[in-house]
């Protein structure tokens, strides 16, 4: 009896401690990076459980529909993050990263841009997510309403690769058209990935 009462206990902490980790840290951080001045670790925290809440993710799960969209929707936003991410590295900072500056709020960093935010990754996050969420929603809309017989919410199902695609090609334009990234050394550069 005990074994099973420990067994069980483990089981408990286990999971309890495994989603404090990947569902409420990573989130405050995030949250928190948002604003490093206005939002404290603590106040992220509080963002991402106040929305977990609002959310009602119980709710989801009565609706298989509702997981499928969500993920789906989920999956259009972090493929453009993606391609984004890819494209400024190789593509356009050349495989080269300035470390120290990676670290730095100083307006004077490489990673400063305008206020801390590289208005092309903005732009090509909006254009490439707009589209990878409506290929997840309009299919779907289309035929619930009639307007077509034809099922083609597989689309969908790519929404992934559609925004990294996307994500990329258009980075890599605003990149070309109004470079953000400069690529003019002025501290100490890394290249490869390797460590200095």
């Amino acid at each position: 009896m005990f074994a099973v009462l420990l067994g069980g206990l483990t089981f408990v902490i286990a999971t309890v401690g495994i989603n404090i980790v990947a569902n409420f840290i990573s989130p405050a951080f995030d949250f928190s990076n948002v604003s490093p001045q206005k939002i404290s670790w603590r106040m992220g925290g509080m963002i991402a459980a106040v929305g977990s809440v609002i959310l009602t993710p119980w709710n989801w799960y009565s609706n298989d529909d509702a997981i499928h969209y969500t993920l789906g929707v989920l999956g259009a936003l972090i493929g453009p993050l993606f391609g984004i991410l890819i494209a400024g590295y190789y593509l356009v900072g050349k495989q080269k990263v300035w470390v120290e500056d990676m670290y730095t709020m100083k307006p004077s960093g490489k990673y400063w841009f305008r206020n801390g935010y590289n208005p092309n990754a903005v732009k090509s996050v909006a254009i490439s997510g707009v589209v990878s969420i409506a290929s997840v929603l309009i299919p779907k809309a289309l035929l619930d309403s009639g307007a077509t017989t034809v099922n083609a919410t597989w689309i969908g199902n790519y929404s992934w690769f559609l925004g990294c695609a996307l994500g990329l090609l258009t980075f890599w334009y605003f990149e070309k058209r109004s470079p953000m990234i400069n690529l003019e050394p002025n501290g100490v550069e890394v290249n490869d990935g390797a460590l200095a």
